[in-house]
């Protein structure tokens, strides 16, 4: 479970390399995705979230450029996985996708209102050829109810990081434990 900024690398591809020890990928076109999801309410640097477009009722391609810049260390971890992995990438790319806070939002040291954005996801991708095959995501936000986004963009946060959750083809484990599970699995306790 992921706890604050820290990245998790999504169990399915942690078994999937478990799966090929020589660390050549496979040529099964299998996609290997590691997620961050932070609520950055902690980070208290106006500057840092204003530079982002945070609190701002429109994106400029300005602040879009330095959100690429921000979001250049999600390059160098596809890039880094890709290496690692023995898969020579044709391309990479960056998309991203701001939201917009759906109520005010008084965080003492930033103010953010309703209608301005209040989250940001980069989500940088390599691709051999048409598949995407190494994807490193990361999502910041300084509010947690938003609008305007695509269904798939900010879902995630709650789908894998809310620990009252509980999964089905889990156990009916929370997300937390079904970590804890896997890690004591791995570590054969």
């Amino acid at each position: 479970v992921a706890i604050s900024a820290a990245p998790v690398l999504s169990t399915v591809p942690h078994l999937w390399l478990a799966d090929y020890p020589s660390r050549k990928a496979p040529q099964t076109g299998r996609l290997l995705s590691i997620y961050e999801s932070a609520d950055c309410t902690g980070y208290e640097s106006p500057e840092s979230w204003s530079t982002l477009g945070m609190g701002e009722p429109d994106v400029s391609t300005q602040t879009e450029d330095a959100a690429k810049a921000w979001f250049v260390m999600f390059r160098d971890t596809v890039l880094g996985l890709a290496e690692a992995l023995g898969i020579e990438l044709e391309r990479t790319e960056l998309p991203l996708e701001f939201a917009k806070a759906t109520e005010r939002v008084d965080l003492g040291w930033f103010l953010i209102k309703e209608g301005s954005t209040g989250a940001v996801r980069a989500r940088w991708s390599g691709h051999d050829g048409e598949r995407e095959r190494v994807r490193s995501q990361g999502t910041w936000y300084l509010a947690s109810k938003l609008k305007e986004a695509r269904q798939d963009v900010f879902d995630y946060i709650e789908m894998f990081y809310n620990p009252l959750r509980k999964h089905v083809r889990n156990g009916l484990l929370s997300p937390a434990a079904f970590e804890r599970q896997q890690t004591s699995k791995a570590e054969g306790v």
